[in-house]
């Protein structure tokens, strides 16, 4: 079935799509076609309630873009008017208004600036400046978003318009407390995290999506460069970069080498001390002084996720990186994540308590089968579920070793997988689930293009 859609959302590859009539659909380019745009009118192919492929796009009014020494990137289509917001406060950027406004110019694009945080006192010299700009036509408001936004309004109505400014080691735990909800899976190991997770927090006048990534690591196999390059990939398409350093572990090489991964970045950088509940008050300041010590960063929160403690102060920091926008996802909804990749984090979760060091690497997990009894293209051939839904999961490892630490003497440490699994899953579905686990050997996977292919990487 084609239907004509709206880009609401861009990630990457892929993309979260609107028809006139409201219906969503996570849609991906048709061959290796990637310049599209949030904004885009598309042609769209449905391919199931949840997905669909995009053809091509309709004529564009307008292109707003980013462009630097190389790539050009894409930032929203069919925009009438820009809203550069700017602040005295922590730093504004006097070189990314400019290149706003030249983006502007280029795109045929009705530039207006944004001076936020007026009721500031450090506000004033930061007006004398934007007066240049003011004198050259390009219209100036000043507001504070907490006292005065809605004299922005007219000047919103009845066009399209976009505002631009500036903006493991505990992450998943943050994830899920932030969100509120269990979205990301945790572990005590290294790079438990495979894949980009998306929470979504809403606040009362505002949503942030929180993109859980790997983490950043020197890679030794195939999947470690994918994962790397996901990554790296992620930081280019959001507003603000959280980089979580535990308050109980000394700083280290691998510290560094992400901070001077993230110093390239032009996006502000949040340094995040994570586990403030295992140390003393002293140990606390001094690693909040390291952290300092180590980077430039926008600004540095610690937090406890375990205790909820200073999650509500990192959620406002957050927001102070986020453009003004509509939200990007319907009240209630936590996350966009397929339901069986969720099942299969569920799993992997469940299955890496307690086992050696090497294995989480070696782990893959992968739903192979999810079968409703209450289908009634199911009839007859679902046995032995009892009538609940039956979730067939297959652990992937790289050597037979590996199988017998996963399934145990006499199967039991697979069966306590499975019972662990299976309550995490049933709480997500909200059903009675039958889990079927089987457990194969796939050689040196992480280092074979065809089998990676085969696991989703």
């Amino acid at each position: 079935m084609s239907d004509t859609a709206r880009i609401t959302a861009s990630y990457g590859r892929h993309y979260t799509v609107r028809t006139e009539s409201g219906q969503t659909y996570t849609a991906t380019a048709r061959g290796k076609r990637v310049d599209f745009a949030c904004g885009d009118r598309v042609h769209i192919e449905v391919q199931n309630g949840e997905q669909a492929v995009i053809r091509d796009f309709l004529p564009r009014r307008s292109l707003l873009y980013r462009q630097d020494a190389w790539r050009t990137k894409l930032i929203a289509a069919n925009v009438d008017r820009l809203f550069i917001v700017t602040a005295a406060v922590p730093s504004p950027s006097e070189m990314l208004l400019q290149r706003a406004l030249l983006a502007a110019e280029a795109g045929g694009i009705e530039a207006f600036i944004v001076l936020n945080k007026t009721d500031l006192p450090e506000s004033a010299a930061w007006r004398e400046k934007l007066a240049f700009y003011e004198d050259l036509g390009y219209p100036l408001a000043a507001v504070s978003a907490l006292e005065n936004a809605e004299t922005l309004r007219p000047l919103l109505q009845g066009c399209t318009s976009i505002f631009l400014g500036q903006s493991g080691m505990g992450k998943s735990t943050l994830t899920n407390a932030l969100v509120g909800a269990k979205i990301a899976i945790t572990s005590g190991r290294p790079q438990t995290t495979r894949h980009n997770v998306r929470g979504v927090i809403h606040k009362e006048n505002a949503q942030i999506v929180l993109v859980d990534t790997p983490g950043l690591h020197r890679p030794r196999t195939l999947l470690g460069k994918r994962l790397n390059d996901l990554v790296r990939e992620t930081l280019t398409d959001v507003d603000v970069v959280v980089f979580c350093i535990p308050a109980n572990e000394k700083i280290g090489p691998g510290d560094r080498f992400i901070t001077r991964d993230l110093a390239e970045l032009r996006t502000p950088v949040v340094a995040v001390v994570t586990k403030a509940d295992t140390v003393t008050r002293e140990a606390l300041a001094a690693q909040l002084l390291a952290v300092s010590e180590l980077g430039e960063w926008a600004d540095i929160v610690p937090v406890s996720a375990q205790r909820n403690e200073q999650i509500d102060v990192l959620e406002e920091v957050l927001l102070k990186y986020m453009p003004l926008s509509p939200p990007l996802y319907p009240t209630g909804e936590i996350t966009d994540e397929p339901q069986q990749v969720m099942i299969a984090e569920l799993v992997r979760e469940a299955a890496l308590e307690g086992v050696r060091d090497e294995l989480p690497h070696s782990l893959a997990v992968v739903v192979d089968e999810i079968a409703d009894p209450d289908d009634e293209r199911e009839v007859g051939r679902i046995k032995g579920a009892g009538g609940r839904l039956q979730v067939r999961v297959s652990l992937v490892v790289e050597r037979d070793s590996q199988k017998a630490i996963i399934i145990g003497k006499g199967g039991r440490r697979l069966k306590e997988v499975g019972v662990t699994a299976r309550k995490g899953i049933e709480k997500l579905l909200g059903r009675k689930v039958y889990l079927d686990l089987h457990v194969r050997t796939a050689k040196d996977w992480q280092s074979d293009p065809k089998a990676l292919a085969r696991l989703g990487f």
